[in-house]
């Protein structure tokens, strides 16, 4: 059984379903607004666990196999984006702790798959020194890019997010126009890679120039070219999906290298000092890249469990061995740095999507080709995108 099986509303027609999610959605956004000025901790946590419980019950109100696509996309976006982002409301973390959301841009932040630009006072503040001089400006500036997964770097303005968005839409049309045909397993799964890669990437692109445009709200990128990484650091951390992997950062990673699950608030100055006080080891990030990764697999879980009803494992493997793949990685290039060895990145670009794709061969895609949910997606989303296609079912 299915958790739509229980918790589909099938009475309701498709708009007034999500027509529901966008009410409550507002709804919610609205009252953790009101109460901004509540200490983060015991005092936020009980309302964000509320919203969090409500959220992955939401994808359930979908029907799984005409409403795939709807199923996915609300999946992403209330039962992990939204989750998280509410929780890190709640212990003073992630995107919803920025001090200059208007309430329409929070209500949009807290349930819709972007996260704003990093401010500039907040990117910026506490750089100048005692003398009002900048001498600590580019290494704080340096320290952040590093430090908030890419949050402090503008995406598309608005003019470019629409120019990807259709660009993308095409190009995506012209990839389920080539799964219509019969084609080697390796072939389509090289297809079904780029696929999500187009089909997440123009939900966000879509969604950024809605709130540029409508919110004046400058939103950081979601994706950079994954397709030339580097290294698979390079790939989880600054190229692919950095929405989610944002999520990842402010929830699980920081809270434990901090030694603390709520933000302590104070300046930069402190929290270097801080550091140097209690620095953060090498195997405390290790531990917390490898359970980082270990809950994104769990995550990933949750939507073979609202498509097929059950977990397959597959996808909790693929995301959990990342972990000590990436510590493996970079304690090989510290050892490769002493010794003045460079991979050129004509080798270590097919070198890690080579990795990725025996990987995704191996752990990823055989949960979704053994339940069918890789042609149910490519046919739904073929008889939305190409007209006068006869794919079966259409959402």
């Amino acid at each position: 059984m299915r958790p739509h099986d229980y918790l589909g509303l099938p009475w309701l027609s498709y708009s007034v379903r999500v027509g529901l999610i966008g009410l409550y959605a507002t709804i919610a956004s609205m009252f953790l607004y009101s109460k901004n000025k509540t200490r983060p901790g015991r005092q936020r946590l009980p309302w964000a666990i509320g919203i969090v419980i409500i959220n992955f019950l939401f994808p359930c109100i979908f029907h799984p196999d005409v409403e795939i696509v709807s199923t996915a996309v609300f999946g992403l976006s209330l039962m992990w984006l939204s989750s998280l982002k509410v929780l890190g409301w709640a212990i003073g973390r992630g995107p919803l702790m920025t001090a200059a959301l208007t309430l329409p841009q929070f209500v949009a932040v807290a349930f819709l798959p972007i996260t704003p630009v990093l401010p500039h006072s907040d990117r910026d503040n506490n750089n100048k020194n005692s003398n009002g001089t900048n001498g600590k400006q580019s290494s704080t500036t340096e320290k952040a890019r590093k430090g908030n997964a890419r949050q402090d770097e503008k995406g598309d303005t608005a003019s470019a997010a629409a120019v990807d968005f259709f660009f993308k839409l095409f190009c995506l049309a012209l990839l389920l126009t080539a799964l219509q045909k019969d084609l080697p397993r390796l072939a389509r799964e090289v297809l079904y890679a780029f696929g999500l890669y187009l089909f997440i990437a123009i939900i966000m692109d879509c969604v950024g120039f809605i709130s540029v445009l409508l919110l004046n709200l400058q939103v950081a990128p979601h994706f950079d070219r994954p397709f030339l990484s580097a290294s698979l650091t390079d790939y989880w951390s600054r190229r692919w999906n950095l929405n989610t992997g944002y999520t990842m950062r402010f929830l699980i990673y920081d809270p434990i290298c901090e030694r603390r699950l709520i933000k302590k608030v104070g300046s930069e100055e402190e929290e270097e000092e801080e550091e140097n006080i209690f620095p953060i080891s090498r195997r405390r990030r290790a531990v917390a890249v490898c359970i980082s990764f270990l809950v994104s697999g769990i995550f990933h879980e949750f939507f073979i469990i609202y498509l097929r009803g059950r977990i397959s494992g597959y996808w909790l493997t693929f995301f959990t061995v990342q972990g000590p793949l990436l510590v493996f990685e970079s304690t090989g290039r510290r050892w490769m740095k002493l010794r003045g060895v460079a991979v050129p990145r004509v080798l270590s670009i097919p070198l890690t999507l080579g990795i990725l794709f025996t990987l995704g061969d191996l752990l990823f895609f055989p949960s979704v080709r053994n339940n069918g949910i890789a042609e149910q997606v490519v046919q739904n989303l073929y008889g939305m995108l190409v007209p006068g296609s006869i794919a079966s079912k259409v959402e």
